[in-house]
């Protein structure tokens, strides 16, 4: 009567176990995405500010002195937030965890226990699949392969846009604002 139980949670376990390792390389991917976009854009934002800090030597213009100090002081507030997000190491730990689970994963697929032991190997398999999962953060739902849509992708892309191109419509609407005489030099 047991067995039944025994084989269905030994199943499920196995199912469960390859679906967090898939999860947790995909919220590999994402952080490690994310990690690079963040050292780009402090670059990126660094280089600005460098810009806008050499204009300021060359054009006397109060506006463009006050863009340059707010362009410092973002950068510094981007640069904190961004360092204490750590997405290399929780990409790093994310890593462990899927090597881990597939170290497990393997275990199923080479055991050989007897019916009547599949119990056991799965209450232990369990105990470690639980190990291992507490040692990492839940992935996000869009590290599900099944559920990640055409908006988690558009999302990415908005951000990436909304990063790169933020400077730039500043720049845009100063310099306009400057062309029809809202902004002075002065």
């Amino acid at each position: 009567k047991g067995q039944p139980m025994a084989d269905s949670k030994f199943d499920y376990l196995q199912q469960l176990i390859q679906r967090t390792r898939l999860a947790h390389i995909a919220a590999e991917k994402r952080l490690l995405r994310m990690d690079l976009l963040v050292k780009h854009a402090t670059v990126y934002y660094a280089c600005w500010t460098v810009g806008l800090s050499l204009a300021t030597s060359f054009a006397n213009s109060k506006w463009l002195a006050f863009l340059s100090i707010a362009s410092s002081i973002v950068v510094a507030l981007f640069t904190v937030y961004a360092g204490s997000q750590n997405y290399a190491v929780r990409a790093e730990q994310m890593k462990n965890s899927y090597i881990q689970l597939q170290d497990l994963w393997l275990d199923f697929d080479s055991s050989e226990a007897e019916e009547g032991d599949r119990a056991v190997f799965a209450d232990r398999a369990g105990e470690r699949y639980i190990a291992i999962i507490r040692q990492t953060e839940n992935p996000l739902e869009c590290d599900d392969g099944q559920s990640r849509s055409a908006f988690d992708e558009l999302r990415i892309w908005g951000l990436r846009i909304a990063v790169y191109g933020t400077p730039l419509m500043v720049a845009g609407a100063v310099s306009i604002a400057m062309a029809l005489g809202v902004l002075s030099w002065c």
